[in-house]
């Protein structure tokens, strides 16, 4: 298999604006990872929301009106019991698929996903729940009333099993950059790239139903310099 190594700043395309779905999560994310990596992009709380698939057509193209590009962000799972929606996600997916101003950055079942694929990889390909990734990003609880009390070395390695400590998905804890911080270290944001695209949604080790993300694009788009030292396998 061939390997390519993302470089150069050219194929950055103009100062992309993110909408999303979900009000605080990929918000969050995306305001403190552009902030860290003085990527130049406009992050508002006000493109972000729930039940906004509806509008993303509306906003992608006055955004594109304006010569601007966009980046959109958002968790499948909210389509499944939903028809409708699913096919407005997946027409816009077709829509816009080769599209060099518009980067679909789509996950299923919800972002949390991504965050998982900078600890795990192969035990991660296969159908995963948002309650199950999200159980697995928390670790054991320690606050759990039901836990038996442990010595000290127990603890410690209890708490190693803590991918991401006290994660939460709303509230003071998310608006804090450390957990995005920590999600940098150790060349962990390398590694998840690695990992979504090795189970990317269409490759060769994707099954229809398994989880995916397409957030490494937005790495490959705007910050190829953070690849360059990694291999990317194509």
């Amino acid at each position: 298999m061939g390997k390519r190594i993302i470089r150069t700043r050219e194929i950055r395309t103009s100062k992309p604006t993110i909408i999303g779905e979900g009000e605080e999560t990929e918000y969050r994310y995306f305001k403190h990872l552009c902030s860290f990596t003085k990527t130049s992009a406009e992050v508002l709380s006000s493109n972000f929301g729930p039940n906004v698939l509806r509008a993303f057509e509306r906003r992608i193209k006055a955004i594109l009106d304006k010569n601007g590009s966009v980046v959109v962000v958002f968790d499948t799972d909210v389509t499944e019991s939903d028809m409708a929606k699913r096919q407005r996600m997946q027409a816009l997916k077709e829509k816009y698929r080769d599209h060099k101003d518009v980067l679909i950055c789509d996950s299923y079942p919800c972002i949390e996903y991504w965050f998982l694929l900078h600890f795990k990889g192969e035990e991660t390909n296969r159908k995963l729940s948002s309650s199950e990734i999200v159980d697995i990003l928390r670790g054991p609880d320690d606050n759990n009333d039901n836990r038996k009390k442990t010595n000290k070395k127990k603890e410690k390695e209890e708490e190693k099993k803590k991918l991401i400590p006290g994660y939460c998905k709303n509230g003071p804890w998310v608006k804090k950059d450390k957990w995005v911080k920590d999600l940098r270290k150790d060349g962990k944001e390398q590694i998840a790239c690695q990992n979504a695209y090795k189970y990317r949604e269409g490759g060769a080790l994707y099954e229809k139903g398994r989880s995916y993300t397409n957030i490494y694009k937005f790495f490959e788009r705007y910050l190829p310099e953070l690849l360059e030292e990694y291999l990317l396998k194509k």
